[in-house]
Parts: structure tokens; sequence; C-alpha cells
């Protein structure tokens, strides 16, 4: 068997030959979600920042993860100021938010 080099994470995501399109597809799906995360923590209320994220887009649907189904409540009062926020962070449409009680959400 032979050694294989390591390749950086550049190497890995960039355009050159050797490089990993579903890995670079992934970072940049990451990215987006990242970016979209930070819209919608930027309007929300103070109290409710951390305490909802985005957890996916499905379809046209953007669904968020709360701690606990009293988050869930405060989340679906802010839901168009979310939503506002989410269709202009996103490329895609956008028509509808789906709150969900979601595993503990990292800080």
């Amino acid at each position: 068997m032979r050694d294989k080099k390591e390749k950086t994470l550049n190497a890995l995501t960039s355009g050159e030959s050797g490089g990993d399109p579903v890995l670079s597809d992934l970072l940049r799906l990451s990215h987006r979600y990242e970016v979209l995360n930070a819209k919608i923590q930027g309007v929300l209320t103070p109290k409710l920042q951390g305490q909802v994220a985005v957890a996916q887009v499905k379809g046209r649907t953007l669904v968020l993860a709360a701690r606990s189904s009293a988050w869930v409540a405060r989340a679906q009062l802010e839901a168009n100021n979310v939503l506002q926020a989410a269709r202009s962070a996103w490329e895609a449409p956008i028509d509808e938010i789906k709150v969900i009680v979601g595993p503990d959400l990292a800080r």
C-alpha cells in the first residue's frame, strides 16, 4: 500500500485536480447556514438570541430549533421578522417558518 500525501483543506476544496467537489459543496452550504443563522440572530429579541438557531432549510420552509417548548412559543411570536431576515439572506425562496424543539444548541 502506498502512503498518500496529506492534503491541506484548501487543496481538498479547491477546483484544482484532486479537490473534492462534495466536500467543497458541503463547506459552501455550511457557510450559507452560518450566514443565515447570524442574520436571524440579529433580528431576534435579546432574550431569544441563542435560544433558537437554524436547523435546516427544507424546500421553502426554514426550520428553527429551540431549546424548549417555551422558546418555540416565543420564536413563533417573532416569525415575521425572522422570515424577512431569512428571505434576505437565503438564495432560494423561503415561504414559511417551522420551529421545533431541538437538541441542545451549542453556544
